[in-house]
């Protein structure tokens, strides 16, 4: 059995490291290019973590083959739905000491007439071969924004349970109806305007109760560097790893959501396999690569993770503490 990861909208990133100095010309230490998009992120992770992985993406041009090639460098087996459009492309920017600078991301373009009824097609052909399914990205134009809540259906009637990382109206059409895993971010919940923008946790927890009651089973909202708050029938929990020097912070999300599903593919508990994942992202935090870290270092943090009860003052201390400083 394999993950699926299907990732509507991928990208060729592209990353360097230099001694950055403002005004200057920089000279990259190293530099590289990696297969991108949040759901390739996933399934680069998970495959590093012992999963046999597949991809689903729309691709095009000259940079939609490069994708492919990058992809298949990483022996991530790519199910390509051809489309007119280029494909997108990211630049991440991190200093040798620092870290993070800036994180460049094109939107993507427009999806032709028939990507989607060719995605749905292809997802539904394949689908029952997998073990878990993750969605996960944003949607290139002119695709319907209940894309990952029809897949999700169809995942369903397969018996294959989906973890779903969106944002917006992608997102919001997910949580409507049965669903294993929805992972979000505040910072992303904020800026689309699901929640309020004072991170109230009042207005986090009822948010989170709702998408409960709508059948969602398990809610993940990153706190960033204050960890992962989860709900589930069985309550509010709040995940937190030992505090790490944030080198880099891109794909941080994805490493999670690919963890998770790697310790799903083997047959872990979710509690365990959030455990992973909090250890997963993490370890992100250290390298250039934008979504990668190794069954080492998963093994290494893993102790560190704590899982807590989220009482209302705790949820409400995390959110505070992760407010943009």
């Amino acid at each position: 059995m394999t993950v699926l990861c299907v990732n509507p909208n991928p990208a060729v990133d592209r990353v360097a490291v230099v001694n950055f100095s403002r005004g200057g010309m920089l000279r990259p230490i190293r530099s590289f290019e990696w297969p991108g998009g949040s759901g390739v992120h996933a399934a680069h992770v998970a495959n590093q973590l012992g999963s046999k992985v597949e991809i689903l993406a729309v691709v095009g041009g000259d940079y939609g083959l490069r994708f492919k090639n990058l992809a298949e460098s990483h022996k991530l087996k790519v199910h390509a739905i051809e489309n007119s459009a280029e494909t997108r492309s990211t630049f991440t920017l991190l200093d040798a000491e620092d870290g993070n600078i800036c994180d460049i991301a094109e939107y993507g373009g427009k999806a032709d007439s028939g990507v989607a009824k060719n995605l749905l097609a292809e997802f539904e052909s394949i689908i029952q071969n997998h073990r878990v399914c993750v969605l996960s990205g944003s949607l290139l134009k002119n695709l319907p924004s209940d894309l990952y809540a029809s897949m999700s259906r169809i995942a369903r009637d397969a018996s294959v349970p989906v973890i779903i990382d969106a944002t917006g109206e992608a997102l919001l059409a997910t949580t409507k109806s049965p669903v294993f895993l929805v992972k979000a971010s505040l910072e992303e919940l904020t800026r689309d305007g699901v929640i309020g923008n004072n991170f109230d946790s009042a207005q986090v927890l009822k948010q989170v109760g709702h998408w409960l009651t709508n059948g969602v089973e398990n809610v993940c909202v990153s706190l960033g560097s204050a960890g992962l708050m989860w709900g589930s029938a069985d309550g509010i929990k709040l995940l937190m790893a030992s505090p790490q020097k944030p080198y880099n912070t891109v794909g941080c999300g994805d490493t999670m959501v690919g963890a998770v599903a790697a310790a799903i593919d083997k047959g872990k508990s979710i509690a365990a396999a959030l455990v992973d994942g909090v250890a997963a992202a993490t370890a992100n935090l250290s390298y250039d690569a934008p979504g990668h870290c190794t069954s080492e270092d998963v093994a290494k943090l893993i102790s560190s993770v704590k899982i807590e009860n989220g009482t209302e003052g705790a949820v409400h201390e995390a959110i505070l503490a992760s407010r943009p400083k």
